[in-house]
């Protein structure tokens, strides 16, 4: 179970770390520029399949992901203050949550995980942010 849960951890620092780079550095085909980049997938054992499904959950709505985060912010914040490393790490949660709705809690204990590793600072933020997009995933499924 242990090795499942840092192979899950270090398949999402993947995903973290190719978004990152495409929001620094914009492409086109973010999963190719993964697929391209042997160092990002053979540094690390990572779980190919979930990386996939992240990475291309996440190409699907790249114009649309500032709009989910501010909807979700639910104060005067600019989302010019979320530094990229946090922004990236919303993305990827974010479009897991939306496949994975039923493990919603599990995966935002991950990537708070991440966050505490790569910038601290924000753990509040992301945490709050997470938690609004799962409290309006639940308000739309009880409208539905």
């Amino acid at each position: 179970m242990r090795n499942k849960y840092y192979l899950n951890l270090l398949t999402r620092r993947s995903a973290v770390q190719a978004v990152y780079q495409n929001i620094s550095t914009p492409s086109d085909a973010l999963w190719k520029d993964i697929s391209q980049n042997d160092h990002i997938l053979t540094e690390t054992k990572v779980d190919d399949i979930l990386l996939q499904e992240i990475v291309e959950k996440v190409e699907k709505k790249w114009n649309e992901w500032d709009e989910i985060i501010l909807k979700n912010l639910n104060s005067d914040l600019d989302l010019k203050k979320i530094s990229r490393c946090a922004k990236a790490i919303l993305i990827c949660a974010i479009a897991e949550i939306e496949k994975k709705k039923e493990i919603a809690s599990i995966i935002i204990n991950e990537y708070l995980e991440l966050t505490k590793l790569f910038c601290e600072n924000e753990v509040p933020l992301v945490n709050k942010i997470l938690d609004s997009f799962v409290h309006s995933l639940s308000i739309r499924e009880e409208r539905s």
